[in-house]
């Protein structure tokens, strides 16, 4: 994966957020990185681009669900259920082996992939992994569905360092 990079030069004014937010959409439909020269518009526009690339990631991942006709039986989190409920839910409804794949990190607001899950990357590829690369897209679609975000709960890979000091 490439993307190209577009430096903005300084302006005399800081940009409107409807600007901010074209040229996020824009980032996001073109594969262009957008990077500004005044650190001040910089830190103005990563809010704007994060919040429309969220928006984007969970509308995909629902149109994803929506084209298999999964949307409708696809699990959420549920409030006063953990979040392993959750993640067995997920790794169940994507055919996955229970507690195979994914595991709650810290104090319920963070999932992540079991060390090993994934399996190990070879020169031939991944190999020894709990799932197949469709069970895969599904449980990052379904993840992705779930806006995991707002509901303050972080989902993704997390540094060797770190779990090897849990």
């Amino acid at each position: 994966m490439q993307e190209d990079v577009v430096w903005v030069a300084p302006d005399r004014k800081p940009l409107s957020k409807v600007i901010l937010t074209c040229i996020a959409r824009a980032s996001l439909d073109t594969m262009y990185y957008v990077y500004f020269r005044d650190q001040r518009e910089q830190q103005h526009y990563w809010p704007v681009y994060g919040e429309i690339s969220d928006e984007a990631e969970v509308a995909s991942a629902r149109s994803w669900l929506r084209e298999r006709n999964m949307i409708s039986t696809a699990p959420i989190p549920v409030n006063g259920k953990t979040l392993a409920d959750f993640m067995m839910a997920v790794e169940s409804f994507c055919g996955v082996k229970p507690r195979s794949l994914l595991e709650a990190s810290g104090d319920e607001h963070m999932i992540t992939f079991t060390q090993g899950g994934l399996g190990v990357v070879t020169e031939e590829g991944a190999k020894n992994a709990a799932i197949t690369d469709e069970q895969f897209k599904c449980v990052m679609n379904v993840m992705a569905s779930a806006d995991l975000k707002r509901r303050g709960i972080f989902f993704g890979f997390v540094g060797n360092a770190v779990a090897r000091n849990r």
